[in-house]
């Protein structure tokens, strides 16, 4: 009898367990995951990367987040969070931006918390959930077309299948990003139907923005602008068109097979010609900001343009207009800004306190307790009253040394404030040295990018390290396990519309710089200089809405481009005010090398006001700050006499003209590194100076050669290269056969079998009169 009754209650429990497991199963969240990634499924490392992950949940109620980790470049990085509500049967998407993407070696998957990430259950789900690595590299070119034909398409594709170091895809169905950070990994857009004039006001303040962070926009003559961008564009067009001969249309398109309409067009201020000539205008292009706007007037789908040769100059333009910078990782650009953070001043007592506090112990205090302990006969206590004596002024030199320390924490924050034409960036690294251990929270606005600075090898499961905790206005970074005076570093980005512009308005006349800066700024602006090349002139102090005179001396006959060099290997000094000084050096290398990369001379000067608003929850702290503020501008440079160019007042580029090779001509120092392999050289004018209203007198190269190297300079009259074999070459007549209309100077360089592969860049002068 009692082994039937142990049977069925064997039997009772076994099926109530069984019952409440899948109960519980059935009441649990069932989630499906799915995850979309990247503008029109494209990718890159370094670039912004827009993410959407799709829920939908076949179970109970859940509540909680959805992290996601979001490496910043090879810096470090932070979880994301968001919190959701799903309920039976519903699908939810979450829209996220993960600025400057990098794929590390941790996880890239979606994680789910029931109850929040804090304190809440990680549910498994099912879908992959997985972000994909980036299929583009630094320096590989992303290319979208709007509205192209088939037959047009097909030609492009036909040219760039074989070239690895581009992509090129037509969008059907566009639509502009309500964020023009998800445009980040688009090079160039290239528009050919009137669907821009259907884009509201939001979308083509997105396009602008894209436009100013280095894009380049490409539209042909079939294209009307809106008025925004008319205003902003390098050509407007004319009713009346012109037929270019065949031979003459040869010239630019090698199998153009009959004559070529164009538009009649006017070039607009700052505009240059980078296909044909002033009265037959092809192709310009105008700078805005780090990108550029170029107009063909004519368009792509002229079917006279002939078969692949045209189809391959066609292409190599539309390269070649691209605003390409240095995509080396993008978090190297905060790397001397962030440690230039995390310095802290070492505990400080004047010295000849502290030799005072010891002689007074070893000459004064320590006898007399002897003294005063022989005459009460206590003399035994000595052995431990006098070490305790000595501890307790240990105690109390530390004491005072770190006060600091001890009734704060301590936050160090430098920021590089960009000023450009439409916004103004501001890039920001800060350091906590902090009184306390554990968990830390750090809340900004939420269009303010911030995540934790880690060395390399800390890479791996950010959500173990720091969570953004995105809300709906503000947005909360939560440091996890930090050490109690450990340095925990912050980095970080955003823009700030309404800030301000300096009007500047200075140029070079007869070996004096001269002019006016206006501060429109809110705030005091110290220690300004103008940089050109890699000179600072010194112009002062400027106070809010001050305008001051500028009458220096310089040995520029025109201001250049500013320059820093790569490399910072000044020992860092001990002393607190050297310090300060070795950490805004820091901030300036940072910003010309990294940050700003610049293409004209730069207005720097110094706020003493913090503008990042980064805010520690309950945390006392100390806050001191370094804020650098840059303005680039453009000389107006008036013509009136001879004058000679140097390099500084040329852009140079090179470019493999085979998938083979590399070239890295950015260190000063060291020289370009180029190996084997065939290149083409571009010297181009800066943009404020004019080829078409100069007469060249005299282009001297200087060229050191080297064996198994050879240098050719274009000239484009003959359509052929001329071999350069002296060390010195001088050219006095018919100067403009070696000057595009784009105002540049091409070379060829070859290297065959090379062993060591650094080498002195060509060297050029040129002399040349103003046209009266």
């Amino acid at each position: 009898m009692k082994k039937k009754q142990t049977f069925a209650l064997f039997i009772m429990s076994f099926f109530s367990i069984l019952f409440a497991l899948q109960f519980q199963a059935q009441a649990a969240p069932q989630i499906e995951v799915d995850v979309q990634s990247g503008f029109e499924n494209i990718q890159k490392t370094g670039k912004a990367l827009p993410v959407t992950i799709e829920l939908t949940n076949s179970g109970s109620l859940f509540k909680g987040d959805v992290v996601l980790n979001a490496a910043f470049d090879s810096s470090g990085g932070s979880a994301v969070a968001k919190t959701i509500s799903l309920k039976k049967g519903e699908t939810k998407k979450v829209e996220l931006i993960l600025d400057k993407y990098y794929a590390n070696d941790g996880s890239n998957k979606v994680k789910l918390f029931e109850g929040g990430w804090q304190h809440g259950k990680q549910l498994s789900y099912l879908g992959k959930g997985v972000v994909p690595t980036p299929k583009l590299n630094e320096g590989q070119l992303a290319i979208v077309s709007i509205g192209l034909p088939n037959n047009v398409q097909n030609k492009l594709l036909g040219v760039l299948k074989s070239d690895e170091q581009i992509v090129y895809k037509n969008s059907t169905h566009f639509k502009m990003p309500d964020n023009a950070l998800a445009l980040d990994a688009i090079s160039m857009l290239i528009v050919h139907d009137n669907s821009m004039s259907t884009w509201t006001t939001a979308d083509q303040k997105n396009l602008l923005q894209w436009i100013n962070k280095g894009g380049t926009l490409l539209v042909d003559s079939n294209v009307t602008l809106p008025k925004p961008l008319q205003e902003k564009a390098p050509l407007q067009l004319g009713g009346n068109t012109q037929l270019l001969t065949t031979q003459i249309a040869k010239q630019y398109f090698k199998s153009a097979s009959s004559n070529l309409k164009i538009y009649s067009a006017t070039l607009n201020d700052k505009a240059t010609i980078t296909m044909g000539a002033k009265n037959e205008v092809i192709m310009a292009k105008k700078q805005l900001g780090d990108g550029a706007i170029v107009q063909t007037t004519f368009e792509l789908t002229e079917a006279n343009l002939g078969g692949s040769e045209s189809s391959q100059v066609i292409v190599d333009q539309l390269v070649d207009q691209i605003e390409q910078k240095d995509e080396s990782m993008y978090g190297d650009m905060y790397t001397q800004l962030v440690e230039g953070t995390t310095i802290f001043p070492a505990f400080h007592l004047s010295s000849w306190l502290l030799i005072s506090i010891l002689l007074a112990y070893i000459l004064v205090i320590a006898p007399l307790l002897y003294v005063v302990l022989k005459k009460t006969d206590k003399r035994e206590y000595a052995w431990w009253i006098i070490p305790i004596g000595a501890l307790m002024t240990a105690i109390i030199i530390f004491g005072v040394s770190s006060k600091g320390r001890l009734t704060s924490s301590k936050v160090q924050q430098a920021s590089v404030i960009n000023i450009g034409n439409t916004t103004t960036d501001i890039f920001y690294a800060q350091s906590l040295l902090s009184n306390k251990a554990g968990d830390l929270t750090i809340t900004a606005p939420n269009d303010v990018f911030m995540t934790r600075y880690m060395t390399d090898n800390s890479i791996g499961d950010f959500a173990k390290s720091a969570i953004v905790q995105q809300g709906e206005d503000k947005n909360k970074l939560h440091l996890l396990n930090t050490r109690y005076w450990g340095v925990t570093s912050v980095l970080g980005n955003f823009q700030q519309p309404n800030f301000g512009k300096l009007a500047i308005d200075v140029h070079v006349t007869k070996g004096r710089l001269v002019g006016t800066v206006k501060n429109n700024l809110d705030e005091k602006i110290v220690d300004a200089s103008i940089w050109s090349d890699y000179t600072k002139i010194k112009i002062g102090d400027i106070a809010a809405g001050e305008t001051i005179k500028i009458d220096k001396k310089v040995k520029q006959q025109f201001l250049m481009n500013a320059k820093s060099l790569e490399d910072f290997n000044e020992e860092m000094p001990t002393d607190k005010e050297k310090l300060k000084e070795y950490q805004k050096k820091m901030v300036e290398n940072s910003a010309i090398a990294s940050v700003v990369r610049p293409r004209t001379p730069l207005f720097i000067g110094w706020m003493e006001k913090s503008v990042v608003p980064l805010q520690y929850d309950q945390l006392k702290v100390k806050k001191s700050s370094q804020n650098l503020v840059v303005q680039g501008f453009e000389e107006d440079i008036v013509l009136d006499d001879d004058f000679t160019l140097q390099d500084g007042n040329f852009e140079i580029d090179i470019r493999s003209l085979t998938d083979e090779g590399y070239a890295d001509i950015t260190d000063v120092q060291t020289g370009w590194v180029v190996d084997n392999g065939s290149y083409t050289i571009s010297y181009k004018l800066a943009r404020n100076i004019s080829a078409q209203n100069i007469t060249w007198q005299e282009l001297h190269l200087r060229f050191n050669p080297q064996p198994n190297t050879s240098l050719s300079i274009y000239n484009q009259r003959d359509n052929s290269y001329e071999k350069i074999d002296d060390k010195q070459t001088t050219i006095k007549h018919n100067i403009d056969n070696y000057m595009t209309p784009a105002g540049e100077i091409l070379f060829k360089l070859k290297r065959e079998d090379i062993v060591d592969p650094t080498m002195k860049k060509p060297m050029i002068q040129l002399k040349g009169a103003a046209n009266k």
